[in-house]
């Protein structure tokens, strides 16, 4: 029961967060996957990344967090831009450029 509670916090947590969804907790798996795959995979890490923040915006957008929603919407418009620059350089610059610097929020 308490990790059920646990959960559902979670998703109020972030259902009801202004910003961007970047909690470092959150992010423990994908930072594994990136090491393991994403590394040598820098398109898909892109698209991704954009899903990932899309449908955290359209929870957020549901739940009647429209500042949240909106935020998530700025960041996979930055997603875009930088994957568009990233494919324009082959992606040659993909270990100086991470397209979510842990801890980083840009929403502020």
């Amino acid at each position: 029961m308490g990790n059920e509670q646990s959960q559902q916090d979670k998703e109020w947590e972030i259902k009801n967060d202004k910003g961007v969804s970047n909690d470092p907790s959150d992010r423990k798996v994908s930072n594994i996957v990136d090491l393991l795959y994403f590394n040598n995979h820098q398109e898909d890490r892109y698209n991704f990344h954009m899903m990932y923040h899309k449908e955290i915006g359209k929870q957020k957008r549901a739940a009647g967090n429209i500042e949240g929603a909106d935020a998530e919407d700025r960041r996979v418009k930055q997603i875009w831009e930088e994957y568009q620059e990233a494919k324009a350089n082959n992606f040659q610059n993909k270990q100086n450029k991470n397209p979510s610097p842990q801890g980083e929020r840009t929403d502020q």
